[in-house]
C-alpha cells in the first residue's frame, strides 16, 4: 500500500519523520503491513540506525509471509520456546530459509550481516535463477552468499553501500532501516 496514503502513520515513530531518508517509506510500509511495530512504545520508536538481529529479520520475513502455522521440533538449542522469534525461526528452518550458524545453533541475538539478510531473502523468494554475477568489490566468487547477492543486485533489492567504493558491505551488520528497505524492495519488485 502507499505509505503516504494516510496521515495516521506518517509520524508513528519519533525517530522516523524525515521523508528524505531512504528508509522512510519502507519503515511505514513495514508498520502498515504488520511486519514490525518498532522497538519502543513510549515514545514510539523504530530505531532505524540500530542493528537488526538474526531473530528480528526472520520474524520480519515470517510476518511478511502471513505468519503461517508451524509445528515440529526446534533444531536449535539457543532458541527458547518463549522467545518472540521461536515460531519464526522454526518456520525459517522448515522452509530452508536458514540452516542456522551450526546444526544446533541459530544465534538469534547476534547482529545479522548484510550478506546473511540477502541470503535469507533469496531463499524466501525460492532461489530464482540469476543471469549475471554481482560485481561488488568486496564480494568473493564461490562464497555462500554470491548467488543471493547477485540476485539481489539484479532485482534492485540492493545497490550496495552507495559510498563510492563499489562495496556491498560484506561482514557489516545490517541496520533495521536497511533490513526493512530490502524487504520493501523485494515485496514491491
Amino acid at each position: 500500500s502507499d505509505v503516504c496514503s494516510s496521515d495516521l502513520f506518517i509520524f508513528q515513530f519519533d525517530d522516523v519523520q524525515n521523508e528524505k531518508k531512504y528508509y522512510f517509506a519502507p519503515v511505514y510500509w513495514a508498520y502498515e503491513n504488520n511486519i514490525t511495530t518498532g522497538t519502543g512504545k513510549n515514545p514510539p520508536v523504530f530505531t532505524p540506525e540500530g542493528t537488526v538481529t538474526r531473530g528480528q529479520i526472520v520474524s520480519f520475513l515470517y510476518r511478511m509471509a502471513g505468519e503461517p502455522a508451524v509445528s515440529g521440533d526446534m533444531p536449535f538449542t539457543d532458541v527458547g520456546e518463549k522467545k518472540y522469534y521461536y515460531t519464526p525461526v522454526l518456520w525459517a528452518f522448515q522452509n530452508d530459509i536458514t540452516t542456522g550458524t551450526s546444526p544446533t545453533t541459530f544465534d538469534p541475538d547476534k547482529p545479522c550481516t548484510r550478506e546473511q539478510i540477502v541470503s535469507f531473502l533469496y531463499r524466501y523468494a525460492g532461489e530464482p535463477a540469476i543471469t549475471k554475477q554481482a560485481s561488488f568489490t568486496d564480494a568473493k566468487a564461490g562464497k555462500y552468499y554470491m548467488k543471493a547477492l547477485s540476485w539481489a543486485a539484479e532485482n534492485n533489492i540492493t545497490t550496495g553501500l552507495n559510498d563510492g567504493t563499489g562495496r556491498f558491505g560484506i561482514g557489516q551488520s545490517c541496520t533495521r532501516g536497511m533490513s526493512v528497505t530490502f524487504l520493501y524492495r523485494l515485496f514491491n519488485q
